[in-house]
């Protein structure tokens, strides 16, 4: 913890656009959609994440949660979620531990995801 703000070096030539903490963890989206995380005793800097199938999808929205993160691609609006199943909320099934960001099909099958928001052990989205 830091008793003043500090630049983020690995962010500085970077245009952040989002950001959003959690309990233990921070992301970052910039300009170019890239997606930023560090915290949960995974990554001390900011680490690149990449999205989607191809890893090239472009991040619209994020939220962090207790243990948990959501990020909404831009355009399509596909809700990825990702960090510990435990919290029982990436809706993927199951309870393990998800390091990088999957795709929430089924439930969300059709529906483009509008607006996200996590708490300690909760998300809520908004759909068209």
């Amino acid at each position: 913890m830091e008793a003043v703000p500090l630049i983020i070096e690995a962010l500085q030539d970077k245009k952040v656009v989002l950001i959003a903490a959690g309990h233990s963890h921070s992301a970052a989206v910039t300009e170019a959609g890239e997606l930023y995380m560090w915290g949960m005793k995974v990554y001390l800097e900011p680490h690149h994440l990449k999205v989607g199938e191809t890893g090239m999808e472009k991040v619209g929205l994020v939220s962090c949660g207790g243990s948990h993160t959501a990020v909404v691609t831009e355009g399509a609006g596909q809700l990825h979620t990702f960090g510990k199943g435990s919290s029982l909320c990436l809706g993927h099934g199951g309870k393990s531990y998800t390091p990088h960001p999957k795709l929430v099909a089924d439930c969300l099958a059709g529906r483009r995801v509008l607006k996200v928001a996590s708490g300690h052990r909760h998300m809520g989205m908004i759909t068209d």
